[in-house]
């Protein structure tokens, strides 16, 4: 829930509406915040396979091999998940370690960076993300409905924007959201509220 009022007095003052909408836009993109932390703590702790970058070879460390590591945990996710083995994958990275993904060197014959490289292969969607649940840790998934589902309430008798008028002072501005995410259990071996289609790629961090 996000909440700003708006005194009269500010327009008495000439401030303009445009000022006044600054202020929601800011609760707004706070909900939008709010929401992907939701969904990204959600799939963090409903992944059913982690794979452990070993000691000196994580991504900002000399002896990095960022490559073998999302392959191999690919590898894991169409070995144990239940998938087909064409869908399209997501791999969400702390940002701070987006230079690693972009500094380009030469695969085969094409110099590139590693996403591109990545894209190129294996039909993947890189997210950059500042979640303090991601410091030392990427994400590979396959992103769909069989995997999580984010669901928000906005049915009948809830109103997710309220403007209220307060005698004498000003206008009362609310937005409310009730939300949640689930992560789909599947019969493949996962333990309890896991899902096999989800890999952690832990100790990335020196």
């Amino acid at each position: 829930m996000g909440r700003c009022i708006f005194l009269d007095s500010t327009l008495l003052r000439g401030e303009s509406f445009e000022n006044l909408d600054r202020q929601q836009l800011a609760i707004v993109r706070n909900m939008a915040d709010v929401i992907d932390d939701l969904v990204l703590d959600a799939l963090v702790a409903g992944a059913g396979q982690s794979l452990a970058v070993a000691g000196g070879n994580e991504w900002d460390a000399a002896g990095a091999d960022a490559e073998a590591n999302i392959l191999g945990a690919m590898d894991q996710i169409f070995e144990n998940g239940r998938v087909s083995g064409n869908e399209p994958m997501a791999l969400i990275v702390p940002a701070k370690h987006r230079s690693v993904l972009l500094q380009t060197t030469l695969y085969g014959n094409v110099v590139e960076s590693l996403e591109d490289h990545l894209k190129r292969m294996s039909n993947l969607t890189i997210l950059y993300t500042r979640n303090s649940g991601f410091a030392d840790t990427a994400l590979l998934l396959i992103p769909g409905s069989e995997t999580a589902e984010f669901f928000q309430y906005n049915g009948d008798g809830f109103q997710e924007t309220e403007l209220t008028r307060i005698p004498g002072v000003g206008f009362d501005w609310m937005l409310t959201g009730y939300m949640g995410c689930i992560v789909h259990e599947m019969q493949d071996g996962a333990a309890s509220g896991k899902n096999n289609r989800i890999c952690k790629i832990t100790n990335i961090s020196a």
